[in-house]
């Protein structure tokens, strides 16, 4: 195992070099982009390359090769379903709402499995009774996961937003599993922030890549699931503590589903 600023070091190296690699070929990656020039939650008005979750993706896989934790491949061994739907709405034609969300099921489901786990408590006494019943418990989860994978990609409109916040959950994260002593979910944590840190230098403020379906799911259920595995590790941790951290997504989230049934609107349509 590197020394941890080695690893961080490499990470952010790793991931500035693909983005620098997509800027120069930006034309090209472009071109893929056109169809979402005027899409409602992009404030873009030319096509840009949506691909930033390439990058991301290599900052963070070369940070859990480095670092030696199981946890960076389980948990991306999960993500994987997520991320190559997410690539191919990023590259290819619209994928229909309905394949992308079972996708980000798949992907919860393969974590439960993987990782031996499921919410079992939200701190409402009435509602743990029945969360602590396997099968509630399980659609539960799939439900926050697939809920949260979702989540991120909302905001992946406006430069530097997607970006800060994930920084901002993912360094409170950090921090939690530091005071803990969580070593492994603090490298997690500490690789994610330094890959969006590398990803921010082409995203704010000029807007020259999106972080794409692709980063978008993949970080949304690495964050559901850091979420999910150190709640499990640490009972004393309240859950409402979890959902403060999470409180701009996932409050978004359900503003947007409101606003769409007030108005009579589809909910799977760009916000």
């Amino acid at each position: 195992m590197l020394p941890f600023f080695t690893v961080l070091g490499l990470v952010f190296l790793s991931t500035l070099f693909v983005l620098l690699v997509i800027n120069t070929n930006r034309k090209k990656f472009s071109k893929y982009s056109k169809r979402h020039v005027y899409a409602r939650q992009s404030s873009h008005s030319k096509p840009t390359p949506r691909v930033g979750g390439l990058a991301i993706a290599t900052g963070i896989l070369s940070g859990a090769l480095l670092s030696g934790y199981d946890i960076f491949a389980l948990i991306l061994w999960t993500t994987l379903p997520s991320f190559l739907v997410g690539l191919f709405e990023d590259l290819g034609p619209d994928t229909p709402p309905t394949i992308r969300l079972s996708v980000a099921a798949l992907s919860a489901i393969l974590a439960i499995l993987v990782l031996n786990t499921f919410i079992d408590r939200v701190g409402v006494q009435v509602i743990d009774t029945f969360l602590s019943i396997t099968i509630f418990g399980v659609a539960f989860t799939i439900f926050a996961s697939t809920g949260m994978t979702h989540a991120i990609n909302l905001i992946d409109g406006l430069n530097g937003l997607s970006s800060a916040v994930v920084i901002s959950i993912m360094g409170s994260f950090g921090l939690v599993a530091y005071t803990f002593g969580h070593e492994d979910l603090f490298m997690l944590n500490a690789v994610v922030c330094v890959a969006f840190i590398g990803f921010l230098l082409l995203n704010f403020p000029n807007g020259k890549i999106f972080l794409g379906d692709a980063g978008a799911y993949s970080i949304g259920h690495i964050i559901a699931w850091n979420a999910i595995i150190l709640a499990e590790r640490e009972p004393d941790i309240s859950p409402w503590a979890i959902l403060l951290i999470l409180l701009w997504p996932v409050f978004d989230t359900l503003f947007a589903i409101i606003r769409r049934f007030s108005t009579g609107e589809s909910i799977s349509k760009p916000d």
